[in-house]
């Protein structure tokens, strides 16, 4: 009797906890259980009260579902930190030039100042010029479009010195003797214009642009000489004559930037800047 017994409460204990796996019905107080859902439960918010039985879906069928929300949270914010990021590249902005400052600062070959010092020197002058030395400011009116103001200044300043045979009746002072004189040749003058440049691009290391200015140039020009033969065409003696001016200038150019950094980078461009300007000029740029 015993045997039997133990025999149907064996079936009704197998049978009972072969229901109990098809209904997929857990105990989450079970230490087994705890020890394998781990934090799971906490985390998908159930609790863990005393009784309570949580209802699972098929793992075959449910795929990953066990990822950590931390995790999953985690990731998120570090793709959208990626995402946000800011991606430039040396001199690019997101908003190109509009806003910005940008002032320039070079030297210029290839100048009326430059031509007149060879002539004059090949003609047995000798002296010193001085380069067209530009400045630049600009201000960003849009993306692409600056507009500015722009200082040029060139010089070139010779001598020369001979010794006159005076024999010539031509020459009245010391008729017969010689005796020693020095001419000097000066020209100076300045450009101040505003200035206009469109920027093709504003991002990255090149920055391409044509630009125009419209302006005004002072010029001085002076000749002396302490030669006392020294005549006028009227047959006045002539110590020194000088002669000053202006006259309404213009240019057009095309050149680019090259941007080392965000702000720090140099330049370079080529036309028509003026009587006074260069046709080649090159320097530093900064942009704030």
């Amino acid at each position: 009797m015993k045997t039997i017994r133990c025999f149907f409460v064996s079936v009704a204990l197998i049978f009972a906890f072969m229901s109990t796996l098809n209904a997929k019905v857990i105990n989450p107080s079970d230490s087994h259980i705890k020890a394998i859902l781990g934090s799971q439960c906490n985390l998908l918010g159930f609790h863990n009260n005393a009784g309570s039985a949580i209802l699972l879906s098929n793992s075959a069928n449910a795929g990953p579902a066990n990822e950590s929300v931390a995790d999953n949270t985690s990731i998120n914010n570090y793709s959208n930190s990626l995402n946000s990021a800011p991606h430039q590249s040396s001199g690019s902005d997101d908003n190109g030039l509009k806003g910005k400052n940008i002032i320039t600062a070079g030297v210029g070959f290839v100048s009326l100042t430059g031509l007149l010092a060879g002539a004059w020197t090949t003609a047995g002058y000798s002296g010193s010029s001085v380069l067209p030395i530009s400045i630049q400011y600009e201000r960003g009116l849009s993306s692409n479009f600056t507009f500015g103001l722009s200082f040029v200044y060139s010089s070139v300043s010779m001598s020369y010195s001979g010794t006159m045979d005076n024999t010539n009746s031509y020459y009245p002072y010391n008729s017969g003797q010689l005796y020693n004189y020095t001419d000097k040749l000066s020209l100076s003058g300045m450009e101040i214009a505003v200035t206009g440049d469109y920027y093709f691009v504003t991002s990255g290391v090149f920055q391409p642009y044509l630009g125009f200015r419209v302006g005004y140039e002072p010029i001085s020009f002076g000749w002396s000489t302490n030669d006392p033969n020294s005549k006028y065409g009227d047959g006045n003696i002539a110590q020194a004559w000088s002669w000053g001016s202006g006259v309404p200038c213009w240019g057009l150019y095309f050149g680019t930037k090259i941007w080392f950094s965000n702000n720090f980078g140099a330049w370079v461009d080529g036309g028509w800047h003026g009587i006074f300007g260069a046709i080649f000029n090159l320097g530093l740029a900064a942009k704030f």
